[in-house]
């Protein structure tokens, strides 16, 4: 066993926190040659000395004697590979850098890093260490948390802006929280470093959805924003059926997606929502199957009742219940009818909301396509009545 080993098991044995003990620094001109001659391998280390304190941005003064806590730590090891220690200051000073702000667990190291930028004669940045953002239960995030790497978040449909002000929740450092979808303008004018909570912050992940929301209700309001929006939308519509047999998809025009888009916001909190199961007949026409037992004289009376009636809501719900009454049957068992007329659906969203999404034409398709697939069956429709 090497020395080095047997120094680190001494002190693991005496429950003592392992260091180096400073041996080279006592070698010999004389020595040093006489080991090198015989071909062993070597590194550099630097040598500590007693360290001054310094102000971090975050945290204040700190003093931090790392020459009374570790010994010398390897800057160049023995591949010749700098340490992080060396290169992260050389790297900092060559690239003209001002400020570090980087997590607290780097805090430790500032008091070693500051002397290298001494022994070099260069000018040190600024540092500022930051606390660490925890798991919801306070267990620290991991990279082992795949699900939580900005490229999975953003595949999951989490939106820049939205993550950005979820993570700033977490002392922040602005004088009042943040609202759900500042912009990084807003974010840079009025962010203070020495505001920065020096506690470890817990992130609610549960709230994430609703800062994705806020975020897809600020792009949808802003007129730029919501065509990139109805773009996005009509990709995903295309690529979601691009490999289904059903010919009866809606091609989604810009005015229909507008429309879905501030129909739907309160119901979904990523883009990618809007062609899951449930929303689906938002594009897709219902199946013949789910039209089976329905009354084509019934939808030919909904059909002309709808061609004559304002699409509005109270209109709508008036002129149901006028239809309802003329056709002899309950106003729930004829909104039961239309929704799956329209939608296929047993159970969703109120009847005269989807009329309103669809608008008149769309409307008047879907009914008129029912009335087709009915007719076209050999099934034997029966009038639904009380």
């Amino acid at each position: 066993e090497n020395r080095l080993e047997l120094l680190r098991k001494d002190a693991v044995r005496n429950r003592k926190v392992p260091k180096y003990d400073n041996h080279c620094r006592h070698l010999s001109s004389a020595e040093v040659k006489a080991k090198l001659a015989t071909g062993a391998s070597k590194c550099i280390r630097f040598k500590l000395v007693p360290s001054e304190p310094y102000t971090d941005l975050v945290y204040g003064r700190i003093n931090h004697d790392v020459h009374e806590i570790e010994g010398d730590p390897i800057i160049l090891k023995t591949d010749g590979w700098p340490t992080y220690h060396l290169a992260n200051v050389v790297d900092d000073h060559m690239m003209d850098i001002s400020h570090v702000i980087r997590g607290v667990e780097w805090m430790p190291s500032t008091s070693k890093h500051l002397m290298i930028y001494k022994a070099f004669g260069y000018e040190p940045p600024l540092f500022g260490h930051i606390p660490l953002l925890l798991n919801s239960d306070g267990t620290k995030l991991s990279k082992r948390q795949g699900d939580l790497s900005i490229k999975a978040l953003r595949e999951e449909g989490i939106l820049p802006r939205a993550l950005v002000n979820f993570v700033l929740q977490a002392g922040s450092g602005f004088d009042s929280q943040v609202n759900n979808t500042s912009s990084m303008e807003d974010l840079i004018s009025t962010f203070q470093i020495e505001k920065v909570s020096t506690n470890s912050c817990r992130l609610p992940f549960s709230k994430l959805p609703d800062f994705n929301r806020s975020e897809l209700e600020r792009r949808v309001s802003d007129s730029n924003d919501r065509k990139q929006l109805v773009t996005e939308v009509q990709k995903l519509v295309a690529d979601k059926f691009s490999e289904t047999n059903d010919a009866d998809i809606v091609i989604p025009d810009e005015a229909y997606v507008s429309t879905v888009l501030h129909w739907c916001l309160p119901r979904i909190t990523k883009l990618r929502d809007l062609v899951s199961d449930n929303l689906k007949f938002l594009w897709a026409m219902p199946k013949a199957s789910s039209l089976a037992e329905i009354d084509p004289s019934l939808l030919e009376a909904l059909e002309m009742k709808l061609e004559n009636c304002s699409f509005d809501q109270k209109s709508l719900v008036s002129g149901m219940k006028s239809l309802a009454s003329e056709q002899q049957v309950t106003y729930k068992n004829l909104m039961h009818i239309l929704r799956k007329v329209l939608s296929g659906l047993e159970t969703g969203p109120g009847v005269a909301d989807m009329l309103m999404v669809f608008g008149k034409d769309l409307s008047l398709r879907r009914i008129r396509r029912a009335k087709s697939l009915i007719s076209s069956t050999q099934i034997s429709p029966q009038k639904v009545c009380d």
